[in-house]
């Protein structure tokens, strides 16, 4: 990943040659509040058929792997188009794509020539946020409790003093320190610099209750039929 050193600046307001000038727009109290996205997407779904499960349930190979490619297309075209990065992966011996079964094998960097655009990163997330829900209605998941939850839990990973633990460069030597850049001297070298670490009081979330799934004896989650909600 390339350093923070390397990566192109602007002063905003001033843009790209061809690009559109940030120019923020007041809200307009008159039109109606914005409708939550659970909903949205809810009403998407079954103008086009899609499923919308009430309850958790057991997907086929095929539904897994149309919903692992949507949403890995949101975000590559975000990365790409909006932080104007590439992406990388590694390559076998034979010259083949390695599989990746690790984020942490997914390579990121500055792609030259490329600045960040701001319109593009918008779209980009909001499209992984219809993807995102889309794929929860299919699932059967209630997203906005298990949110709720993960929240909980990602409050629970400050130090004891109620402060964040971020993954920086700890040589006050250093002149990275303290910041974003992947410096050797940071925390913890198996995470991205900037990522924020787990506090010893860290809560992981508990899924499984807040969606409603039971666990057999055998460890596996047991499903509910296909029921639309």
């Amino acid at each position: 990943m390339a350093s923070d050193d390397s990566v192109p600046t602007l002063d905003f307001p001033a843009a790209p040659m061809g690009a559109m000038p940030l120019n923020p727009v007041a809200p307009d109290p008159s039109k109606p509040l914005v409708r939550r996205t659970r909903d949205l997407i809810r009403e998407f779904s079954r103008a086009f058929g899609r499923p919308v499960h009430a309850k958790p349930v057991f997907l086929t190979i095929t539904e897994r792997e149309l919903l692992g490619k949507l949403i890995m297309e949101e975000c590559a075209e975000y990365c790409i188009k909006g932080l104007g990065l590439r992406i990388g992966m590694q390559i076998n011996e034979s010259g083949r794509p390695a599989w990746i079964d690790q984020p942490a094998k997914l390579r990121l960097e500055l792609n030259e020539g490329h600045l960040y655009d701001p319109i593009e990163s918008a779209d980009g997330l909001a499209d992984m946020n219809v993807v995102i829900h889309f794929n929860a209605n299919w699932h059967g998941f209630d997203l906005d409790a298990v949110t709720a939850e993960v929240h909980e839990s990602n409050m629970s990973k400050l130090d004891g003093d109620g402060k964040p633990i971020i993954n920086e460069c700890q040589d006050e030597g250093c002149p990275h320190h303290g910041t974003m850049h992947e410096c050797d001297a940071r925390q913890d070298l198996t995470k991205p610099a900037g990522k924020i670490l787990k506090g010893p009081g860290f809560r992981k979330p508990n899924i499984a209750a807040v969606i409603g799934i039971k666990i057999c004896g055998c460890g596996a989650p047991i499903f509910y039929g296909r029921e639309e909600d």
